[in-house]
């Protein structure tokens, strides 16, 4: 899949799920953002690939919200397994240190701006 395609998908599942800022976090963060890239990369297998979400509102049937994210992110960063994180739902200082290393958001500036 090309850098361009990964983008679409993402905005278009991002979109559907009310999704405001993603952010890839964790031990495979790195070889995500070049996966993100478009570039070959080599999967850790014992890892995973964190993706902290945070939703535009909180939705009335979180389990339906969270398992559709997780199909379509699944399909999109394969062969990667994902971990979706809310950031509602963790403590502040999970939050800071996932926020504080972020390498993807969907509405910013840099270092990718999925919108059009």
């Amino acid at each position: 899949m090309t850098s361009q395609e990964i983008r679409d998908k993402l905005k278009s599942v991002f979109e559907k799920s009310g999704v405001s800022i993603a952010y890839i976090f964790g031990s495979q963060k790195e070889t995500g953002f070049h996966y993100l890239k478009g570039k070959s990369v080599i999967i850790e297998k014992a890892s995973d690939l964190d993706i902290g979400l945070v939703l535009e509102k909180e939705p009335e049937d979180i389990y339906h919200v969270y398992g559709n994210l997780y199909a379509d992110l699944s399909r999109i960063f394969k062969p990667f397994h994902v971990d979706i994180v809310f950031m509602h739902e963790v403590n502040f200082l999970f939050r800071f240190e996932i926020i504080r290393k972020f390498l993807c958001k969907k509405r910013m500036e840099m270092p990718y701006n999925l919108s059009s």
